[in-house]
Parts: C-alpha cells; structure tokens; sequence
C-alpha cells in the first residue's frame, strides 16, 4: 500500500501528504528530535508535492485535478 508521498519540513514541524488517502498531516519535531502527535492538517486533498512560500503557506500541487493552491498554517486553503 502507498505511503507518504511528499515530506517537508517547515517551522519545526514535518508537514506529510499522503496521495492515495488524500490528507496532509504535521507532526511538531522536538528539541530531542523525536516526533509529536500527527495532526490532520488538511483531508480531501491530494495533494501531489508541495513547497512552503515565504508567508508560511504551502503551495500544492493537487492530483488529478492538475491545480495548485494554497494551504495556510490553519488548514484554510484557496486557489492560487
């Protein structure tokens, strides 16, 4: 079964998208390095790779739909 598709690291946290499920998940990375609780950031999205721009936001490129939008910290999301 597929896994993570993208991994990014982003303001101390590990930010994951998971294609095949369709959400994006974070986990808060520790001062020891170890990994806190996944938390659900964003479902419903597939989410093919993404890139963080400089107003913290993720830039997402989505599959199948072939469009990129946004996904701010908070998990609201817009077009771009």
């Amino acid at each position: 079964m597929p896994g993570a598709d993208g991994i990014m690291l982003h303001d101390s946290r590990t930010w994951i998208s998971i294609t095949d499920q369709d959400p994006i998940v974070r986990s808060k990375i520790a001062t020891d390095g170890n990994a806190g609780l996944m938390e659900v950031i964003a479902e419903k999205l597939r989410a093919d790779d993404f890139a963080f721009g400089e107003s913290g936001a993720a830039n997402i490129a989505t599959h199948p739909a072939q469009t990129v939008l946004r996904l701010r910290p908070d998990g609201d999301r817009w077009t771009a």
